[in-house]
């Protein structure tokens, strides 16, 4: 997979489409609707948080930082690839399978993976959380809040790249009222064409 600007390809893996996986669930267990596999897909908003990221719009300092939803591991690891020291989290055992996998084959540190659902902060504080393509459900947003007054620093700061979802504005307008927040826009490119991707900046009090 080819990432934007300098940043070259990652060697990525994955065992299917999401929707692919989807025949895989039992359909009786009440767990397997927080399991559907939306971690084994590509989503254009992971490219467009990089592109953003790497302009001169972006931060300046690419210091420490927690990746949340990292999937199969594609923000994180340009992330990494632009100097970030980045921590890269999902809850989902079989992401973390192919998330380990996919940092060896590009010569990361498979330790980078952490297990960690970000429904359940832990006690610990990161200056930066990036996340890509996790408001895609309307309750997440309250989640969200409460994960990042957790878990970041004062001052920190979380770059949340989404797509432009109409489900995603009320979860914008909850953020709003505990952080200071600010839009940018950004894009991917998907399926031949450019597709726009909203950047949502949030700054810890």
């Amino acid at each position: 997979m080819r990432l934007p600007g300098r940043l070259g390809r990652l060697s990525l893996s994955r065992p299917g489409s999401a929707e692919t996986l989807l025949d895989l669930l039992d359909p009786a267990d009440p767990e397997s609707e927080s399991l559907i596999p939306y971690w084994a897909d590509a989503w254009p908003s992971a490219e467009g948080l990089l592109r953003f990221l790497a302009s001169p719009k972006g931060p300046r300092m690419r210091g420490r930082g927690l990746e949340i939803g990292a999937g199969l591991g594609i923000l994180g690891m340009g992330a990494l690839r632009m100097g970030w020291n980045l921590e890269l989290s999902d809850f989902h055992p079989d992401s973390l399978y192919w998330l380990r996998l996919n940092l060896a084959a590009n010569g990361f540190e498979v330790k980078r993976a952490l297990g960690l659902d970000w429904r359940e902060p832990p006690p610990k504080r990161w200056p930066v959380i990036l996340a890509s393509d996790i408001l895609y459900e309307a309750p997440f947003a309250a989640d969200l809040a409460k994960f990042l007054g957790a878990v970041l620093e004062p001052g920190g700061k979380a770059w949340i790249a989404e797509p432009g979802r109409s489900v995603a504005e009320a979860g914008i307008e909850l953020l709003s009222r505990r952080f200071t927040l600010r839009i940018h826009r950004s894009r991917s490119r998907a399926e031949g064409s450019w597709k726009p991707i909203r950047v949502i900046e949030l700054r810890a009090p």
